[in-house]
This record gives structure tokens, C-alpha cells and sequence, in this order.
């Protein structure tokens, strides 16, 4: 059973048809083969099947995953790229701040987001670099979540004294009514 299912797998990543592949996966009731199934197509052309595979690799723990979170750092898609770096934040993968802080210039907004959140939840004592980089951003969501990374980084008085007032309401977890921090992220 487990050949079919691979094989039906197969087929289903070459169609990007994603509810079949969720439902195989489902059936394929192996967690350690899933992985490697999602791993082998991780690389798929289809931006869809990638978007899928890499939310799905969010789940999962190893350095496997990891070395397709950092290749998926310079994926082309942005939703690829967060999952990514949400993938490096949930492992807690320090050595991989380098490639974090690379990410705060990602000429996507909420990649750049999503990646001064994760420094913050890292908690690393990056302070100097994010303020930086709060100066520069021109985004406001990117702004947002370089004021939340300092703010996570209990930097609230250097925010205050550095750049006066938030530019937008934040709410009581330190989101703005917009933000797509607080859950995980879909395709428009």
C-alpha cells in the first residue's frame, strides 16, 4: 500500500493537485516518510506545490529541514521565504542569524517582517542592526515588525527615544490590526 500511495504522490506533485497530496499524506500515516517525501519536492518548479511543501515542512524537526529552510531563504517566492524563516525561528536555529539579518533587506515586506520577528522571538542582541534597519525601511509592515523585534528585545526605550511614537496602533501582543504575524501566512 505505501508504494501506491508514493506512487499516487508522485502524480499528484507533478498535477501541483494539493488536496490530493494532502489527503495522501494523510493516508501515508508516517511522519518520518512524509518529511522526506516533502523534502524530495521541496525543489518542485510549481510555486503552489513549494508554498505547500514548505508550509508543511513548518512541522517538522531535523537538520534536513533545516538546510531546505536556508536554501528556501533564497527562493524566489515570498511565501517560500517566510515559511523559511518561520521554520529557522521555530527550531531555533542560531546559527542561521546571519541569514536572518540578510533578510531584513528582502525586497518583499513582510519577508523582511516576518524576519525581524523571528531575531526578536531568537532573542538575540541584535539591537544595534535593527535599529539600523528601523531607520532605513521605508514599509510600513516591515516597519512593524522591526518595532516589534525591538520591542521583544525590551528596546521599548530606545523606540520611544529613537523614533518617537509607533506611526500606527499595536495592539496588546504587540501586533498592528493588520499584521500577518498572528498566525500563519495565506496566498492572496
Amino acid at each position: 500500500m505505501p508504494n501506491k500511495i508514493y506512487k499516487s504522490l508522485s502524480i499528484a506533485f507533478q498535477n501541483a493537485d494539493l488536496e490530493t497530496i494532502d489527503a495522501l499524506l494523510i493516508r501515508l500515516n508516517n511522519s518520518e516518510k512524509e518529511k522526506q517525501i516533502l523534502l524530495e519536492f521541496a525543489d518542485s518548479t510549481d510555486r503552489d506545490v513549494q508554498s505547500f511543501v514548505y508550509s508543511k515542512l513548518y512541522d517538522y524537526d531535523g537538520d534536513d529541514v533545516i538546510q531546505a529552510a536556508v536554501k528556501g531563504l533564497q527562493n524566489e517566492d515570498e511565501i517560500v521565504r517566510i515559511s523559511a524563516i518561520e521554520i529557522i525561528g521555530k527550531q531555533q536555529v542560531f546559527e542561521q542569524l546571519p541569514a536572518l539579518i540578510n533578510s531584513l533587506t528582502d525586497s518583499d515586506e513582510l519577508v523582511r517582517c516576518y524576519a525581524a520577528e523571528i531575531i526578536a522571538f531568537l532573542g538575540t542582541d541584535l539591537k544595534d542592526r535593527l535599529v539600523m534597519q528601523a531607520k532605513a525601511e521605508q514599509d510600513e509592515v516591515a516597519h512593524t515588525g522591526l518595532y516589534y523585534a525591538l520591542y521583544c528585545a525590551r528596546r521599548d526605550r530606545i523606540l520611544n527615544c529613537t523614533f518617537g511614537a509607533p506611526r500606527q496602533r499595536i495592539t496588546r501582543r504587540g501586533y498592528p490590526n493588520h499584521s500577518p504575524s498572528g498566525g500563519h501566512h495565506e496566498r492572496s
